[in-house]
């Protein structure tokens, strides 16, 4: 069903001016207190949010997957008087969530890294756990968090890397070295491990997040805290130095907006149109985000409008409804549309002439236009654009004298032509036993001559009408 529609609250958004170019507008960033979480936006089909501390989530409008990426907590350097072994990285493990209801809070849990000679906490969102490093007492490094089980919403998961091991006893003077943090896991692989030690401090273990690198045998340079996500703490050297704590983990939550459109193409006709002329414009979509485009609760709609007209078509008052497009599906739709101003009211005086365009949206009535990326629409959607239309107002004016032969001999092909005038079509006509070969439509044509006498005509025309013919006497010559 066509709506025409008047500017109202919920319906016609006259609020949301756009530029109507083809472009793709940023989701506002939300920003967090104490740095608990912040919000990214890709632009394209998925928008991400990063928490590196406990937090929760609301499942946005529309959306009922999610992907959840996860890294432990770091485990600290090993708590001990002499050299000490260096921090586990943070294991990484990526899941799906599926059958998600849109509003529902999900509790995000960010493991914290350990102090000196404690564990890494888990990381985890419903059940996407990644596992924290471990640390230990002794000169041994703690071991990196261990890989989840890969299964059900599991879909990935690495082992953060091992803590470096201190120098064995020396007997000589603070020349034990503390062993590095191992790095948290990478999204396809294991973290790296930290270095064993020397004299010299065993280097970091390198990750999404690295470890910290040990401390020298004498304490200077002292040990390094783990790195965000989940990179292990250095281990204490001999000498004065102390371990160092292994860094938080990490959740990012990833999903495809639940309302997305693609405008695939737009099909109007010739791109010369009469201003108050009426046509019906194909606009070819697909939903590409995770929710249904409904007719009600939410109200869906495809809108069309002309694109530079002054105060007029502010909003897409010609409408269709989505018709339920689901989630993955494409669609042709069809909208009347007529080249005159509209105020809201109706059609009122026939489009200025000159260069024009026709934009096309979609609109969550009393939401938001896609195209404007705001409220539950988006982010990554276009407006479409397009290409230029030019506006006329009068037919065309009458052809230039036609060039041909005027005594054509009979069964000869003959051609017969105009000066050209960019947007008219040329009909011509001749004698009855006359034939057109090609060319009709076009200035120019090509035709067998008959034996009639007669005029050969050409009528120009536009989407406005038809201008006045111009005529030239044709008598064919007898064959000896």
């Amino acid at each position: 069903m066509l709506h025409l529609l008047l500017c109202l609250p919920g319906k016609g958004f006259s609020n949301f001016y756009r530029d109507f170019t083809l472009r793709i507008i940023a989701w506002s960033s939300l920003l967090s207190t104490l740095f608990f979480f912040n919000l990214s936006t890709v632009l394209g089909q998925t928008t991400s949010q990063t928490f590196n501390a406990t937090s929760t989530f609301t499942v946005p409008e529309g959306v009922t997957t999610l992907t959840i990426e996860a890294w432990g907590g770091g485990g600290g350097g090993s708590n001990r008087a002499g050299a000490a072994g260096g921090g586990g990285g943070g294991a990484y493990t990526r899941g799906i969530l599926t059958g998600l209801i849109p509003g529902s809070i999900l509790t995000v849990t960010v493991g914290t890294g350990g102090a000196a000679g404690a564990n890494g906490n888990n990381s985890s969102v419903l059940g996407v756990q990644a596992n924290g490093g471990n640390s230990t007492n002794t000169r041994n490094g703690g071991a990196g968090g261990a890989a989840s089980a890969v299964g059900g919403i599991v879909v990935a998961s690495y082992a953060g890397g091992n803590g470096g091991n201190a120098r064995a006893s020396s007997g000589g003077g603070n020349n034990e070295g503390g062993g590095g943090g191992g790095g948290s896991a990478f999204n396809n692989i294991a973290g790296n491990a930290g270095g064993n030690a020397t004299a010299t401090g065993g280097t970091a273990g390198t990750g999404t997040g690295n470890g910290g690198r040990g401390a020298d045998g004498d304490g200077s340079p002292d040990a390094v805290a783990g790195v965000a996500p989940g990179g292990g703490g250095g281990g204490r050297g001999e000498g004065t130095s102390t371990s160092k704590a292994g860094a938080a983990g990490r959740i990012i939550i990833t999903w495809t907006p639940g309302y997305l459109a693609q405008i695939n193409s737009m099909n109007f006709g010739s791109t010369t149109w009469c201003a108050g002329e009426t046509r019906t414009v194909t606009v070819n979509i697909t939903n590409i985000g995770q929710a249904t485009w409904t007719d009600a609760t939410p109200d869906v709609n495809i809108g069309l409008k002309w694109n530079t007209n002054g105060i007029n078509w502010t909003d897409y008052y010609v409408r269709t409804d989505a018709g339920n497009l689901a989630p993955g599906s494409t669609r042709d739709y069809t909208l009347t549309i007529t080249a005159s101003n509209n105020a809201g009211a109706g059609y009122t005086t026939p489009l200025a002439n000159g260069a024009n365009n026709l934009t096309s949206d979609v609109v969550k009535e009393a939401d938001c236009w896609f195209g404007n990326n705001t409220g539950s629409c988006g982010p990554g959607n276009n407006v479409f654009t397009s290409p230029a239309i030019t506006i006329i107002n009068t037919t065309p004016a009458q052809p230039s004298a036609i060039t041909g032969n005027a005594s054509p001999c009979q069964g000869s092909s003959q051609t017969y032509s105009v000066t050209n005038v960019a947007g008219v079509t040329y009909t011509w006509s001749f004698p009855a036993d006359w034939t057109i070969t090609a060319g009709q439509g076009t200035n120019a044509v090509t035709v067998t001559v008959g034996a009639t006498a007669g005029n050969a005509t050409v009528t120009p025309s536009n989407p406005c009408g038809s201008g006045t013919a111009r005529t030239l006497a044709v008598t064919p010559a007898v064959l000896p």
